[in-house]
């Protein structure tokens, strides 16, 4: 099982920035335990947009093998 959620990337000049990027993090359930898989990072400045991939891609079971196409179909 995957689960994808929507984060905040660290910034350094955070406090100086108006927008924040947003990545994905992609986990999978083992032995009842979340464990990462991958981090992808700087996907957008739409919180929104990240957040709606993440639902989709869990939603979907999205193989993380896939990740980087489905983001690539989706930003360009």
């Amino acid at each position: 099982m995957y689960r994808y959620r929507a984060v905040k990337l660290p910034c350094k000049f955070e406090k100086h920035m108006l927008h924040i990027p947003y990545g994905l993090l992609a986990e999978t359930l083992i032995h009842g335990n979340w464990e990462i898989i991958t981090v992808t990072t700087d996907i957008s400045l739409d919180q929104l947009l990240v957040e709606r991939l993440a639902e989709t891609g869990t939603r979907l079971q999205l193989d993380p093998i896939h990740l980087t196409d489905v983001i690539m179909d989706v930003i360009l």
